[in-house]
């Protein structure tokens, strides 16, 4: 009997062991995933912020192109 009651205090000691390490996992990727959307937002406005700076690039390139003058 008694050795029952100490594998079974023994048993959830480890399920709570488990949780507590399964929690800790969870928590961790969660994280993660947090800050991965970070960094993709992030990047999605670097990328657009260079785009439109090359756009303005090409517009002030072209407008002072020596081909266009070509008489």
């Amino acid at each position: 009997m008694v050795v029952e009651k100490l594998k079974e205090w023994e048993d959830k000691k480890d399920e709570l062991e488990d949780e507590q390490i399964l929690l800790t996992i969870d928590t961790s990727i969660k994280k993660y995933i947090g800050q991965k959307d970070q960094l993709e937002m992030e990047l999605d406005r670097i990328e657009t912020l260079l785009m439109d700076l090359y756009y303005q690039y090409f517009l002030i390139k072209w407008e002072h192109h020596p081909l266009d003058h070509n008489d």
